[in-house]
């Protein structure tokens, strides 16, 4: 009889116990989040000294339009990053074709958490608290943070002080 109320008790747990599957848990380095029609997975920070980073994620824009996505930091002033997602596909970002996503003046250690907060549109944005790892795990080890080249001034012509300019070409002829 006891044997029978021991195999009952337990055979009573699967009844009572949620089931764990249905339960969806980020198993990467990164966090996953969804705004309207945009899915960011495994979106984490990569820096070599905590100065700089480089968000890297994969983006997919589910809808029918382009979409630009604003990604903001808020660490001694706001920063605000753009990237532009063409619409029913996936973008990777921070490494790939589309290159790295400067992060300037994160001021968060490998080891530490950013948080970040994404938006689109007229969509209610959500914040997201991210990891920061650095490069020496095999699959980061290309995606440090480079500073962006600072573009380069055009050079402007000015005149000459006491120059004249020449007459513009005349189309009849001069007699």
């Amino acid at each position: 009889m006891t044997a029978g109320l021991v195999v009952a008790g337990i055979a009573g747990c699967t009844f009572v116990t949620p089931i764990a599957t249905k339960e969806i848990n980020d198993v990467t380095d990164g966090v996953n989040v969804t705004v309207g029609d945009v899915k960011l997975l495994n979106t984490l920070v990569i820096t070599k000294n905590g100065q700089n980073g480089n968000l890297v994620a994969q983006a997919y824009n589910g809808s029918d339009e382009r979409v630009t996505l604003s990604i903001q930091y808020d660490v001694d002033g706001r920063h605000t990053k753009k990237v532009t997602l063409a619409p029913g596909k996936a973008t990777d970002l921070g490494y790939g074709s589309k290159g790295q996503v400067f992060l300037p003046d994160i001021a968060t250690d490998a080891g530490g958490l950013l948080a970040l907060y994404v938006q689109y549109g007229s969509e209610p944005g959500k914040q997201i608290t991210v990891p920061v790892l650095t490069n020496r795990q095999g699959e980061y080890q290309k995606l440090d943070p480079t500073t962006p080249p600072k573009p380069t001034p055009t050079p402007t012509m000015t005149p000459l002080s006491g120059a004249t300019e020449s007459p513009a070409p005349s189309s009849s002829p001069t007699p």
